[in-house]
């Protein structure tokens, strides 16, 4: 990360690493704009506003902006990472990219706050297309799972797993009855999100394997089996997590084989995205 000689630093951004650039560097590597996959890269926001909140400069003719690495997503706290996107008019699918960068570093609570005050806010998600306000729904209801289920753990939602670790060790039974609670809640807000999404567009993988993970945390296999398997995989051929989804329902059904050859068809063809490759 590097700062821009002479720039005075930003009110909003004053609890962020110095991260304003120019265009002259080299951003090829980065994602910020939401293309893509941006496992392992840097978040960029760019900068449009000036030192005292004013508009700086619509179109970011200048390229300035700011970058976040992954590795210092852990030290930005959720609300000042909000207030800079707010203040800059981020994109959604920035919103998106930021709320994904805190789930790799394994701060589920942070990314779930982050991205669920973009779909709380009207002015946030107003003036999107219907693909980003989707895309961020999606994401809302899938990151209250994944913190709902590091609440299972007893976890609390600062450490490790993934989305998919406590439905397998079915740990829910030792969990206390405030975790439970809060539980409950984020399962109901995930599926809140999930409705606003299908008011939208009904026919959206991120939405039905969002569902598919709901159900199967709250061990409805059949309904489960539904959104995985009948609908994203029946219609949309092998995404990662309808695939490691499938797997989770035949394992939790005791049918091994069947688990063992989904993991193994998600390792070949996604050997990166799965860890296989690690």
């Amino acid at each position: 990360m590097s700062g821009e000689v002479g720039i005075e630093p930003i009110t909003s951004e004053e609890e962020l690493p110095p991260t304003a650039t120019n265009n002259n560097e080299d951003t090829s590597n980065i994602s910020g704009g939401g293309s893509g996959d941006n496992n392992g890269k840097s978040l960029i926001i760019p900068i449009t506003t000036s030192t005292n909140g004013n508009n700086f400069n619509d179109t970011n003719k200048d390229g300035l902006y700011i970058e976040i690495f992954p590795e210092e997503i852990s030290s930005v706290r959720p609300t000042t990472l909000t207030k800079v996107l707010r203040e800059e008019q981020a994109p959604l699918t920035t919103w998106c990219d930021a709320s994904l960068l805190y789930m790799k570093a394994k701060r589920e609570k942070e990314g779930c706050d982050l991205i669920n005050a973009a779909a709380d806010s009207e002015d946030v998600m107003s003036g999107s297309n219907n693909q980003d306000r989707l895309r961020v729904l999606s994401s809302a209801g899938i990151a209250a799972l994944a913190q709902a289920n590091k609440q299972t753990e007893g976890g609390g939602g600062g450490g490790g797993g993934d989305a998919f670790d406590n439905i397998e060790a079915g740990e829910t039974s030792k969990t206390t009855e405030a975790n439970e609670k809060e539980v409950e809640e984020l399962r109901a807000m995930a599926d809140a999100r999930f409705v606003k999404a299908d008011n939208i567009n009904q026919v959206n993988p991120m939405t039905w394997i969002g569902r598919g993970m709901l159900n199967l945390a709250n061990n409805k296999y059949d309904q489960a089996r539904f959104y995985f398997e009948n609908l994203t995989l029946g219609q949309y051929g092998e995404i990662l997590p309808a695939l490691i989804g499938m797997a989770a329902v035949k394992y939790l059904e005791k049918d091994f084989k069947g688990a063992q050859d989904l993991y193994g068809r998600a390792m070949t063809k996604f050997p990166v995205q799965s860890g296989a490759a690690a």
